[in-house]
């Protein structure tokens, strides 16, 4: 990396190692282990340990890079490591395991796993998937209701799992790098991973049955009725897709998320159950459902972002859309991955034909186009 990247990346490399170092076990004999006789193993290191490691790395981008605005920044350095990241720690602390590396969440999975048998109240693990949550939500909205902003929850909700994402990236989806695929007859996108700080394609394709968990019926509704295109006088030039959550710090987006799965989860979910339930869930289910829908090893990975140790990984065009659309089209719940199905020649067939199809589908219609429009314009 050229000193003029490190420069223009140093804010989020920071931000990104902080996260990474607070809610990660790291094993205190971590050092040890690279002795291939010796096993990582708990106990885990604590706030103490952990600090010396980010504040070796400030000081060392700040005498690489003396003149960067963000490093002379004393306040936001201490929101980095300070009292925020040692009450970061102690909380992730309390919270983990004895599994390096592992939580234990239920997958929250598009649509219900286990169907419900008639005449039996259903087990609280099939009110656990996405269409249900999201219906809940749009069952609660109002118009213009911002406070609330339902339609923007929903938004981040489905596209996070569409996308197979880590809790708060949907913060960093911007508009601007929105475009409409002609060849793919999708929306495609750049996805910035926090993790690594990398970023690669990621096409988004309608559902194949299924408004409430529908990507363009949700950004439609986000756009209509949330104000979710609105920008006031002092962030007319903010072009980022939901500008309300990049206001959270750290991991308050990703929390920010959460809350808004558990608050809309059925009240027949049992209390302590919700806390099995949250952002993690998403990534979880996207890519249990691709293993399972039969999207292969190499696909599966460049939809989520993880990394393939291979040194072929190195030459992929990671801004190619063809790599992960296939896994799109498995999110979407498409029986055939490679079908070509013109999203505009349905649009006429449905505003020809409108006595055959139901009033939801067609408002789902009409909202895809809107979408479709404002895309094609920008």
């Amino acid at each position: 990396m050229s000193v003029e990247s490190l420069d223009a990346e140093a804010e989020d490399i920071l931000r990104a190692y902080s996260l990474w170092l607070r809610d990660t076990n790291i094993p205190k004999n971590h050092a040890k282990a690279r002795d291939k006789n010796v096993t990582p193993s708990p106990p885990y290191m604590v706030y103490s340990g952990l600090k010396e490691y980010i504040d070796k790395t400030i000081n060392v981008l700040k005498e690489i890079l003396p003149a960067n605005a963000f490093l002379m920044d004393d306040e936001e350095i201490a929101l980095i490591s300070g009292k925020n990241f040692e009450k970061g720690c102690k909380r992730s602390q309390m919270s983990k395991s004895d599994v390096f590396g592992v939580e234990s969440k239920v997958g929250l999975y598009r649509v219900a796993r286990h169907p419900t048998i008639p005449g039996y109240a259903p087990h609280w693990t099939a009110l656990v998937n996405c269409d249900t949550i999201c219906k809940n939500m749009m069952y609660k909205t109002k118009n213009d209701d911002v406070y609330n902003d339902l339609t923007g929850k929903r938004a981040a909700l489905v596209i996070n799992k569409h996308a197979v994402g880590r809790g708060g990236e949907f913060g960093q989806l911007n508009v601007k790098k929105f475009t409409f695929n002609p060849f793919l007859d999708c929306l495609d996108t750049s996805w910035k991973e926090m993790k690594t700080l990398t970023l690669h394609a990621c096409p988004f394709v309608a559902n194949k049955e299924g408004f409430a968990t529908d990507v363009y019926h949700a950004l439609g509704c986000y756009f209509a009725c949330g104000n979710g295109l609105y920008r006031s006088g002092d962030s007319q030039d903010n072009s980022y897709l939901f500008p309300r959550a990049m206001k959270y710090s750290g991991s308050g987006a990703s929390r920010w998320l959460t809350d808004a799965i558990r608050n809309n989860l059925n009240d027949e979910v049992p209390l302590d159950s919700k806390f099995s339930v949250s952002a993690v869930s998403l990534r979880i289910a996207g890519i249990t459902e691709m293993a399972a829908g039969g999207i292969d090893y190499y696909h599966s990975h460049a939809r989520s972002g993880h990394h393939i140790d291979s040194n072929q990984q190195r030459y992929v065009d990671g801004q190619d859309p063809v790599s992960s659309i296939t896994a799109a089209k498995c999110l979407a719940g498409w029986s055939d991955f490679y079908s070509q199905v013109s999203y505009f020649s349905f649009y006429i067939f449905c505003f020809c034909y409108l006595h055959f199809i139901s009033a939801a589908d067609c408002f789902r219609c009409t909202l895809q186009i809107f979408v479709a429009w404002v895309l094609l314009k920008k």
